[in-house]
């Protein structure tokens, strides 16, 4: 378990012992909160809220906001549509400047960004790019600005890294923003519905990769099986 994972499962059990310890009235205020309340505080600000908040979603890196908590937070403030629109441009915002600030300077980033996410990339046809990208930013969990940056290091063509990640983005951000507009019924039939949805999805891609590497090696036996008598026969 690295350092990441120790900080969740800290964070989960730190939320859960503040939440104990609430007195009733924060209690029942933090579980009665109205979705609607928010967005109506929200729409006060008109244009210039969402000009912030799309700030925010260029700036997201420096700030260290993760991606699900920006579009459920987009959800919360705007509503699924609209909270989808403005986080999907603000996360194209902080991928395109990711992408070219990591091909200008390419010294420092190699140094921090993993080989192994440049390894992904540098195999990649340009055929294939397009599907790759959107599997890989469509599925939970994946470091996103980690890719970005190896984009840029890899020198993938920016149209189609772009196309490829804006697609990718697009389904599990209206899941998430859906989720930010239904925080006060987090536990309604629908809402059980997206998080089996996002599980899914972010298992789905290791069991294909089970299933393929399964097949490879039951090839590979087969393979070795019609080899073997053929050396018998030659010696």
């Amino acid at each position: 378990m690295n350092i990441k994972k120790y900080l969740l499962v800290a964070g989960i059990i730190g939320m859960m012992v503040l939440f104990m310890t609430m007195t009733e009235d924060r209690r029942a205020w933090l579980l009665s909160f109205d979705v609607d309340e928010i967005q109506d505080m929200i729409l006060v600000y008109g244009v210039w809220g969402r000009l912030v908040f799309l700030g925010m979603g260029i700036f997201r890196p420096l700030m260290v906001i993760p991606v699900s908590f920006f579009f459920v937070t987009g959800g919360l403030a705007f509503g699924t549509l609209e909270g989808s629109f403005w986080a999907l441009l603000g996360m194209a915002g902080s991928t395109s400047l990711i992408y070219l600030v990591s091909s200008r300077f390419h010294r420092m980033f190699r140094r921090i960004v993993p080989y192994k996410y440049m390894a992904v990339l540098y195999n990649v046809t340009e055929k294939d790019l397009m599907p790759k990208i959107f599997s890989i930013r469509a599925t939970p969990g994946m470091p996103f600005d980690s890719i970005s940056a190896a984009a840029g290091l890899t020198r993938l063509p920016f149209n189609r890294f772009m196309m490829g990640t804006v697609l990718g983005m697009l389904p599990k951000g209206i899941l998430y923003t859906y989720l930010g507009e239904n925080l006060d019924n987090y536990l309604s039939p629908e809402t059980l519905v997206v998080y089996g949805i996002l599980i899914a999805m972010a298992i789905a891609p290791h069991l294909y990769k089970r299933y393929k590497r399964k097949g490879k090696n039951h090839q590979d036996q087969l393979k070795k099986m019609e080899e073997t008598p053929g050396k018998g026969e030659s010696k």
